[in-house]
């Protein structure tokens, strides 16, 4: 057969693609008001659009969304959300007109549950933005988008405003309670205090709403600190200074905070404070230090001390703390102290450097800010430098084996007294012979814990194994690359024994069930309610089971085996998921993965519409062996409101990015009493049903999808002639195929009724308990010019 003349030339045209009004951002809907606009997604692309890759890239992209032009009518701030959508939500705001509009926000979840919300402000009379909505992940529904003014509830000031920045920062002369006081991110607080020499001004807060942190700043406006709880000040010169703080909300909640701000003055009793470094007051004079124990150290609240210390490649800081009266803690800097602390460590403190050379730190001596009564203490420190045991590599008997390429070759036997670090890693090559089955056990002579990395022959990742592991030869041997992997926080290196041993395997020559090769979503076996006895799977061979679940319906799903000889697991995907067939346990609608003998899930369908779904089956782990068989119980399948057993489905996605689902109907009563239905198409393009007593699952690659009608043996036919055997037709924009008027035994519109006389190409007449098997061809231009794919397939046995 000349299988060319499935695309021969079709004797009209049709008008070429456009994107339906709303669908992308040249054919945005305009609005120019407030209030609420409803849409459904469910037929929409995806454009990727963001606004300049701002407004959700990449994983962030909006999934089938829509597109409003709006124009503010009034001057003003705007609220824009999705609340009370069907569906969890994503949006964007970008600022201007159609494609070329750029960036202003990009929101998730931040409205109510997987709500999205976003608050524009500043927003002139005529201004024009480009409002994207859709969905997170693959989801899509019915949704609103609601735009509503925004007042902003924060914004009342109060009695010290305008203080906003340090510039302006208010002068509080004396102490007392100064009640009444908002900040907010968009309105925030100074506050100057004048001290006198020899007072301490502690200043405690109380909170309505919100919860509140310190920035101190000194008299300059330079960053001093940050407070977590209340905190003072003392003077401890001569003269007057001053010291400027900024409350801050650090609610994820709240998003303005009500406060009172306490001040009180005492003076400093008297505290002893130059010991022998000083004046080391500022990360810039910090005093060198090098290793020894410096007793009769003197820190107070407006005295801090600050040391720098040289620690060479290999070695550790060592700093010990003892002989204070009140909590001394400790913040390390960076050493051009530029910026705040970068670690806080609150008693005896470690540094190490790994090298190669060496470096030089700061760390700051400061009384616990949370104190409210101790000025100053005594302290003693003692200050030591060890070497790491790990900095110099301690070579074994397999190196240089630093690297996949130079993977030492490694046998059966006891391997001990090996060593692996940060800085120098251990690859082994190991050869498994044909249906043997690698034991592979290690024993870390350190306190440290070790995984490992497996690699294919030409150093491909294959899998990750966290502890011992057996690995399969097959039936022709194979040779794996295993890394070593330090997982030990505790140190830098670890030694280990390996002991590498080699058993027959007891799956060689474990038989496949009649199901194969199912082992991804693409070929996933179509199956129905019913229990399939005797399944078998292997560690590295999953199955896949296909079937439909309609609207409102609950599908159950148990897979039986005996845990002991090895551990499955089970997800039900959506079969157009990115996930499907991945073998993670990301997204999945529903999931088993117990420790124990068998698996159940169950799932309800509240998507909106019927779908098309993929059960994953793989081994977690082995138990006694790396194979087993299993038993399938289905219940609830195949529910969907069309009729029949799908096979290639999904087949490959068209350039809309979706799968072509074909389904169908029995019991319309017309001709053959079968209404075959086509979704999830191409809008404007082209196409006809195929008909064929047999079917191939995978069937073969023609142009940009799966022919699933050439089993070798039966001949195919085809819809597009005639009267009642006519289906020609094309998508419309929400990707529904639609019948030409005047073909068909329908007359036009969506469905075509199936007419009993089959084409001329088959011959005969459908016939009570026959079994047929129908596809869509239809074209696909934009994936390129003369593209074209199919539908999955869908078999049918007629009453």
């Amino acid at each position: 057969m000349n299988k060319s003349i499935l695309f021969g030339a079709v004797g009209f045209l049709l008008a070429g693609t456009a994107a339906a009004q709303g669908d992308d951002c040249s054919t945005a809907t305009a609005i120019g008001t407030t209030g609420t606009f409803a849409f459904d997604s469910t037929a929409n692309t995806t454009s990727g659009f963001d606004g300049g890759a701002l407004c959700g890239f990449g994983s962030d992209t909006i999934n089938q969304d829509v597109f409003y032009q709006w124009t503010a009518p009034a001057a003003g701030d705007y609220q824009i959300d999705t609340e009370t959508s069907t569906f969890d939500t994503k949006l964007s705001v970008h600022s201007g007109v159609g494609c070329a509009a750029t960036c202003v926000d990009y929101d998730d979840d931040g409205g109510a549950g997987l709500q999205s919300l976003i608050v524009i402000t500043g927003v002139n009379m005529g201004d024009t933005f480009l409002i994207q909505a859709g969905g997170f992940g693959t989801n899509a529904g019915m949704g609103v988008v609601n735009i509503s003014p925004w007042i902003d509830p924060c914004a009342a000031p109060d009695a010290l405003e305008d203080n906003d920045t340090i510039g302006t920062a208010s002068l509080i002369a004396s102490s007392g309670t100064i009640a009444g006081l908002t900040v907010s991110d968009t309105d925030p607080d100074f506050y100057e205090v004048m001290v006198m020499p020899g007072e301490i001004v502690t200043v405690d807060h109380t909170v309505s709403a919100g919860f509140l942190d310190f920035r101190v700043y000194d008299a300059a406006g330079n960053y001093y600190r940050n407070e977590t709880f209340d905190f003072r000040w003392h003077n401890t010169t001569a003269a007057a200074t001053s010291f400027i703080f900024e409350p801050w909300n650090t609610s994820t909640t709240a998003p303005c905070a009500d406060y009172d701000l306490i001040l009180s003055v005492t003076t400093d009793a008297g505290c002893a404070m130059d010991d022998t470094f000083e004046d080391n007051d500022t990360c810039a004079t910090a005093s060198p230090i090098t290793a020894g124990s410096y007793p009769g150290l003197m820190v107070g609240l407006g005295d801090r001390d600050f040391y720098s210390a040289v620690i060479p490649a290999g070695q550790t800081l060592d700093v010990d703390l003892s002989g204070f009266a009140v909590d001394v803690d400790f913040e390390i800097r960076d050493v051009t102290c530029a910026g705040g602390p970068v670690d806080t460590e609150f008693d005896d403190f470690e540094i190490a450097n790994p090298g190669p050379g060496s470096i030089t730190v700061v760390f700051e001596a400061l009384i616990d800010p949370s104190l409210t009564q101790a000025t100053c203490t005594a302290y003693q420190l003692d200050v030591a430098f060890t070497v790491d045991p790990c900095f110099m590599p301690m070579d074994d008997t397999f190196e240089d084996n630093d690297t996949c390429l130079t993977a030492a070759s490694l046998g059966a036997g006891l391997n001990a007294g090996l060593f692996v670090s940060d800085s120098d890693p251990d690859f082994f090559s190991i050869a498994i012979p044909a249906n043997q089955i690698l034991t592979f056990d290690h024993t870390v002579t350190s306190s440290g814990f070790l995984d490992f990395d497996i690699y294919d022959a030409s150093c491909t990742l294959l899998d990750t194994e966290f502890g011992d592991f057996d690995y399969p030869g097959g039936p022709a041997g194979t040779t794996i690359i295993v890394e070593i992997i330090r997982t030990s926080t505790g140190s830098t290196c670890d030694t280990y024994d390996l002991d590498i041993s080699f058993n027959p395997d007891p799956c060689a020559g474990f038989p496949d069930d009649a199901f194969e090769d199912n082992d991804d979503c693409a070929t996933a076996t179509p199956v129905s309610d019913g229990t399939y006895a005797g399944l078998a799977i292997t560690e590295n061979d999953k199955d896949h089971y296909s079937f439909c679940v309609a609207d409102g319906a609950t599908v159950a799903c148990d897979i039986l085996f005996t845990d002991a000889i090895a551990d499955l697991d089970f997800f039900l995907r959506d079969a157009a998921a990115v996930e499907c067939g991945t073998g993670n346990g990301t997204n999945e609608l529903a999931d088993g993965f117990s420790v124990s003998d068998n698996e159940s899930l169950t799932w309800t369908n509240t998507t909106g519409a019927d779908l098309n779904v993929v059960l994953e089956v793989n081994m977690f782990a082995p138990g006694t062996q790396g194979c087993t068989n299993y038993d399938l119980v289905i219940a609830g399948a195949n529910t969907c409101g069309g009729t029949g057993t799908t096979f290639c489905d999904p087949n490959t996605p068209n350039s809309s990015g979706l799968s072509t689902t074909l389904s169908g109907t029995l019991g319309t009563g017309v001709e053959s009493g079968l209404r075959l239905d086509a979704s999830n198409g191409v809008p404007s393009e082209f196409g006809y049903f195929l008909v064929s007593a047999g079917f191939a699952d995978p069937g073969t690659v023609i142009s940009n999808g799966e022919f699933c009608l050439l089993d070798g043996t039966n001949p195919f036919g085809r819809y597009n002639f005639g009267t009642t055997t006519n289906s020609i037709g094309a998508f419309d924009a929400a990707g529904d195929f639609q019948n030409l008027v005047g073909t068909g035994t329908s007359n036009g519109g969506y469905g075509y009724d199936v007419a009993t006389n089959l084409p001329p190409s088959v011959g005969t007449t459908i016939m009570s308990g026959e079994t047929w098997n129908f596809q869509l061809w239809h074209r696909d231009t934009p994936a390129g010019a003369g593209t074209s794919t199919f539908s999955n397939g869908l078999s049918i046995t007629f009453p």
